[in-house]
């Protein structure tokens, strides 16, 4: 069964000068036009990188921010009148005992 998440664009050899050709079926599915900046991540101890158009990576640092500031907000719960009601005999109990 294919995998619709991925699909394989080919391969290319590096030139004497480091360059690459980018398949064109990956290049007309990407948009990418002559000219574009590409960005190029990767981790040397996993011998493997990634390619994106620059504005994707700016788009990347946008979304994450947004994902890093939701995480460090406190999150608001909601007090259901069911809640509130046992909360307040909970509170009666506590103050009997004292």
């Amino acid at each position: 069964m294919k995998n619709p998440l991925i699909k394989f664009y080919g391969s290319a050899k590096v030139g004497s000068k480091g360059q690459i050709v980018i398949p064109s079926d990956l290049r007309h599915d990407f948009g990418i036009e002559p000219g574009e900046t590409m960005i190029f991540i990767g981790k040397a101890e996993q011998h493997g990188f990634g390619v994106m158009k620059s504005e994707a990576m700016f788009t990347l640092k946008k979304e994450l921010e947004q994902m890093q500031q939701s995480f460090s907000e406190p999150k608001k719960r909601k007090v259901t009148s069911k809640k509130r009601k046992s909360a307040k005999k909970t509170a009666k109990k506590r103050s009997k005992l004292y």
